[in-house]
């Protein structure tokens, strides 16, 4: 009887119909959720494993190269790879600092401990200043947030709370349109130079005019991460190669004082630590103006050349210990000696 009134009952018919309406809704937009974030960590998995390839980093490797785009455009790893009949890592991202490059050493090795025996570090001039590069340059590692030694680095960074937070839930937000770029080469196996131009003199001296440029300065903080990158791979009983790949003399040029003084610092550095080395490309390819795309990156002719000439060098290192010691490559650990015009003051 009393199901009978409530069943003939037109509001209570409405409310059950309301009811069932609401619970139709919630079952399909939790469905939809579901389906987003299955399709968000699908992308996730797709990208990352090739970011992982273009790295090298989808493999146990011997030698790993870390650096920024210098890196990128100056050495050719899988040719290196080919040389030296070892895996070999590329890790080197566009506009990665001092900071970058101790989180992404700190990964690498968190990675490749039992196999890795040599790190090659790219150095320059503005090593030790990060003036010129982007302080938003964190952005590029969201990708690999979810290792350890990613995320500190990053929320050192200080990122803005709901960029995180959105990154943590939309794995997908954590490309953006240069590591997806990166990522697509993984896959399709093309890590190659694109560089195909030579060095424009003339729009160099121009923008070197701007008062934008970048100088040869040594930032304390700078230094300091330097040497604590330096420290942390030799406390893992690893050789370390600082590699000077080559820029072109007019910039050098600019400022000689500084520029010297910055790369007797550098081989002061590898001096004061055992197995690290220093290689600075810059005394023979310096004024081979057809092997730069722009001022401080090769373009595919020169990559080839400077690969060529490390990959001699670290077969020497891995193999002997010491790198071999033409005229025209500072490596004073091996001489024992450092050029009198090199010496620092004092």
């Amino acid at each position: 009887m009393t199901s009978s009134i409530f069943s003939s009952n037109p509001l209570v018919r409405d409310l059950v119909q309301q009811k069932r309406h609401v619970y139709q809704l919630v079952l399909k937009s939790l469905l939809l959720v579901a389906l987003v974030l299955a399709v968000d960590r699908l992308v996730d998995a797709y990208l990352l494993q090739g970011l992982r390839q273009y790295y090298g980093l989808d493999r146990n490797v011997t030698v790993a190269c870390i650096g920024h785009s210098r890196t990128v455009l100056g050495i050719d790893d899988v040719r290196l790879a080919k040389e030296l009949r070892v895996p070999v890592a590329k890790f080197a991202v566009q506009g990665a600092g001092g900071a970058d490059r101790l989180a992404m050493a700190r990964y690498l090795v968190s990675q490749q401990h039992a196999t890795l025996r040599l790190v090659c570090l790219d150095v320059s001039a503005y090593t030790f200043d990060d003036s010129g590069l982007s302080a938003n340059s964190y952005k590029l590692f969201y990708p690999l947030m979810d290792e350890p030694e990613i995320a500190s680095h990053i929320q050192a960074c200080q990122p803005d709370s709901h960029e995180w937070l959105v990154r943590c839930v939309l794995h997908s937000a954590r490309y953006n349109e240069a590591n997806l770029g990166l990522a697509l080469r993984g896959r399709w196996n093309r890590r190659e130079n694109l560089k195909r131009n030579r060095l424009d003199l003339d729009d160099l001296r121009r923008r070197m005019q701007s008062p934008n440029a970048q100088q040869m300065r040594v930032d304390e903080r700078g230094e300091h991460v330097f040497e604590e990158t330096l420290d942390f791979l030799t406390s893992r009983q690893l050789q370390v190669v600082l590699v000077y790949i080559p820029t072109v003399d007019v910039l050098n040029e600019v400022d000689p004082v500084a520029h010297d003084r910055i790369r007797a610092m550098l081989a002061a550095a590898a001096d004061a630590r055992p197995n690290v080395f220093y290689l600075d490309y810059n005394c023979q390819y310096q004024h081979q103006h057809e092997l730069f795309a722009d001022g401080i990156h090769m373009n595919a002719d020169g990559q080839r050349v400077v690969t060529d000439r490390l990959a001699k060098d670290l077969l020497a290192i891995l193999t002997k210990g010491s790198p071999p010691v033409p005229a025209d490559t500072v490596s004073w650990r091996a001489t024992g000696q450092m050029p009198s015009a090199m010496a620092p003051d004092g």
